[in-house]
């Protein structure tokens, strides 16, 4: 799925086809909701899903601060002090008057969902279970907050930034190193990528840090089935290549400085950016789908 901007709409790819699904692009926040696709087109367009064959309008308010999915329920926190909304596909239910959050994720500690919010601004960092909101810490402004599952739990994991640490939560917060304000932060497998970034390097972490190599403050990473396992990717940018990690660094191409990339069953879509374009890799080749770049 590809929103291309400047006036071209958004497009899906089946592998071997493009199909434009609408005109309008340049949208505020897109992810993916059961089937369905969920798009805030802003500019007074609405909220709408796209099931595959049609669009439909779930609210006309638009322009939201971020949107995550939580147990069966889409959540958006639409800003401007209109509060936070869940729509469990009928109705839309308002969950709180605070919005302009720092950061939310889904997470489930094995029996409840929970919605996790970092509302910033002091407020703290909380946690709602569908009928009551409970401050996990007074602790917010979270530089990386994501959720994993180490193969036998789903675990919360949170960047709090300001020398304060990364922490781990199961019930319980156990910080895991005093290093923090990491590049970037996610969910690979039964692991947690982490780029500290600042010289300090790439690390794997699943009970224990594991150090994959030196470089870091990478342009992105992504998770990616390469059809046997599921493979870091990363592009370290500066004429360092695209390189994946399955237990040792591949090469999979030269090219980097990638805009946006995305690994989505055994393919790797990467959009090389403007003069490059879109390619698809399955493992072995790579082609290319679009000329189009979303920084065109």
């Amino acid at each position: 799925m590809v929103d291309f901007g400047n006036g071209r709409g958004i497009h899906t790819y089946d592998g071997s086809e493009w199909t434009k699904l609408c005109g309008w692009d340049d949208t505020v926040n897109m992810l993916v909701w059961g089937p369905d696709l969920v798009i805030d087109f802003g500019h007074d367009r609405g909220i709408q899903t796209w099931d595959g064959s049609d669009w439909t309008k779930l609210c006309g308010w638009d322009t939201s601060n971020a949107m995550t999915v939580w147990d069966t329920d889409l959540v958006i926190d639409f800003g401007n002090g209109r509060g936070i909304h869940t729509y469990d596909g009928s109705e839309w239910t308002k969950l709180c008057g605070w919005d302009s959050v720092n950061a939310m994720a889904g997470w489930n500690d094995g029996t409840n969902d929970y919605l996790i919010v970092d509302f910033g601004c002091g407020k703290g960092t909380y946690s709602y279970n569908g009928t009551t909101w409970s401050k996990m810490t007074s602790w917010d402004d979270t530089i990386h907050l994501t959720a994993y599952n180490n193969g036998t739990d789903d675990i919360l994991a949170v960047d709090f930034g300001n020398n304060r640490g990364t922490y781990t939560y199961d019930g319980t917060w156990t910080k895991i190193t005093g290093w923090d304000t990491a590049e970037n932060m996610i969910a690979c497998g039964e692991k947690l990528a982490v780029d500290f970034g600042s010289g300090r390097g790439l690390f794997y972490y699943d009970g224990t840090w594991n150090k994959l190599t030196t470089w870091d403050t990478a342009n992105d990473m992504t998770e990616w089935d390469d059809g046997f396992t599921e493979t870091l990717v990363v592009d370290f940018a500066n004429g360092s290549g695209l390189k994946s990690y399955d237990g040792g660094w591949n090469t999979l191409t030269n090219w980097d400085n990638t805009l946006e990339m995305e690994g989505a069953g055994t393919d790797l879509y990467v959009d090389f950016g403007p003069g490059t374009g879109v390619y698809r890799y399955d493992g072995s080749t790579w082609t290319k789908i679009n000329t189009w770049s979303t920084g065109d």
